[in-house]
């Protein structure tokens, strides 16, 4: 029983070789087109994958030098406030209140002194004029020039 188990062995192997042999040799058929399938696919796709990736890195390289723009903006524009710091406004409306509340006072000072009546006014305010005719009773070295006759 030993030989004929160990010549159905050796037969089982030998019929198990042969057809893993075709079955490789199928696989291998199939393969082999399967691969040159891929290949006409890559051949015919490849122009336009590639055309895709140039566009796509484009818009990429784009998009990231437009970032690359804003951020440089930002950091120029956060540095000079930090130099220069914006001045505080000026309340410019403070200042036309002043102005008018100014301006009311001094038209009421005007008014109070203008529109004083001259009978309000007493006698002893109006000071005599000075008299402009020079004495005629000097006498001295000094007479004439007091006359006016120089």
């Amino acid at each position: 029983m030993s030989r004929s188990i160990g010549t159905t062995t050796h037969e089982a192997l030998g019929r198990a070789r042969e057809q893993a042999g075709a079955a490789l040799s199928t696989l291998g058929g199939t393969v082999e087109e399967v691969a040159h399938e891929v290949v006409e696919r890559i051949e015919k796709d490849a122009p336009v994958l590639a055309e895709r990736a140039a566009d796509k890195a484009k818009g990429l390289l784009d998009e990231s030098g437009t970032l690359l723009d804003h951020a440089v903006t930002a950091v120029r524009k956060d540095l000079a406030r930090r130099i220069e710091p914006e001045p505080t406004p000026v309340a410019w409306w403070r200042w036309v209140a002043a102005g008018g509340l100014v301006a009311a006072v001094l038209a009421g000072i005007a008014y109070v002194v203008l529109s004083r009546r001259p009978q309000e006014l007493s006698v002893n305010d109006v000071a005599e004029p000075p008299s402009t005719i020079p004495p005629t009773d000097v006498v001295g070295p000094g007479a004439d020039a007091a006359r006016g006759l120089r």
